[in-house]
């Protein structure tokens, strides 16, 4: 565009020059008639204008020849006028039109000052953006080192409590073997000690039996002689041989009425508790070896009962 408009502007000044060449080439001629050398002199350079001349004006008075000179001239710088009218004409709408492009020119530039101002404002902050992100980023970095860290920390805690929970296996591991070889130490033991009972329960079972047969009879014996005092008091008062025996009736009648009288002692609640329990002791179908001195006893501990209910009473 700007070589276009040099381009227009070399025209028009080519046309100006033209017009000043011809306004002085005019000026020379309307000066012509003067009829002096020098005149005809300066026109003898310009063949070209004088050769237009035609022979009749040349053939005129000088005044008919100066008056057609003054039209020709006057039509010549009419035509002149009219053009540079025109060119003035054409001038104006490109100036009219370089203008429109000056405008839009100035538009354009508008715009993109705008377009400079938005950018350098997205600049910038696209810059406060990226310092935000590295400063973010720079967080993000120290977290990840102090997470590493603790990782590392962590795991080296991990491995010392493993270690120990190996060490720790290690030691119940070993303690587990000393526990399984001590039980079977003890199993066989508890075997050994299994088959001794046997051995003792069966011995304890003869010699039980045998035991109650010895019960058995020492009770005959002492029922026996029992009855023999009962029919001979006199001798057995002075013998004294009934009273010495351990299932004697007169020492249990007497421990049964020291039991009873301590029993009476005690709170009602004690009192049957212990009765109970004594009566429990010296039942029959809790002795079924010594039933018959079982039954003995019995009688002697209710006896006592009632003996300390009546004194209870009275």
């Amino acid at each position: 565009m700007k070589a276009h408009l040099k381009d227009k502007r070399a025209e028009v000044s080519d046309d100006v020059k033209d017009e000043g060449v011809l306004d002085q080439h005019d000026g020379r001629d309307l000066r012509m008639p003067s009829g002096s050398p020098q005149g005809h002199s300066a026109a003898s350079p310009c063949s070209s204008h004088s050769s237009g001349f035609s022979s009749s004006i040349l053939a005129q008075s000088p005044e008919d020849a100066l008056s057609a000179m003054f039209d020709e001239r006057v039509s010549l710088l009419a035509s002149t006028l009219e053009n540079v009218r025109c060119k003035c004409e054409l001038l104006q709408e490109q100036l009219t039109e370089n203008s429109a492009v000056c405008s839009s020119y100035a538009a354009r530039l508008s715009r993109s000052e705008d377009t400079v101002r938005r950018l350098k404002v997205e600049s910038e902050q696209f810059k406060e953006r990226e310092r935000q992100l590295q400063q973010d980023v720079s967080r993000l970095e120290a977290l990840l080192e102090a997470g590493r860290l603790q990782a590392a920390f962590t795991e080296a805690r991990h491995q010392a409590a493993l270690a120990e929970e190996r060490v720790r296996c290690e030691r119940l591991r070993a303690m587990r073997d000393d526990a399984l070889q001590q039980r079977d130490n003890a199993l066989s033991e508890l075997s050994g000690c299994y088959a001794d009972v046997d051995a003792l329960q069966a011995t304890l079972a003869d010699s039980a039996v045998y035991v109650r047969f010895l019960r058995k009879r020492l009770l005959e014996l002492e029922l026996l002689a029992a009855r023999q005092q009962q029919q001979q008091p006199g001798p057995a008062d002075k013998g004294g041989g009934g009273s010495s025996g351990v299932f004697s009736l007169a020492s249990i009648r007497t421990a049964i009425q020291a039991a009873v009288a301590e029993a009476a002692k005690c709170s009602e609640e004690e009192r049957r508790k212990r009765i109970r329990q004594l009566q429990l002791r010296w039942h029959p179908d809790k002795n079924p070896v010594l039933t018959e001195f079982a039954t003995e006893v019995t009688k002697i501990i209710n006896e006592a009962v009632a003996e300390m209910e009546r004194a209870g009473g009275a």
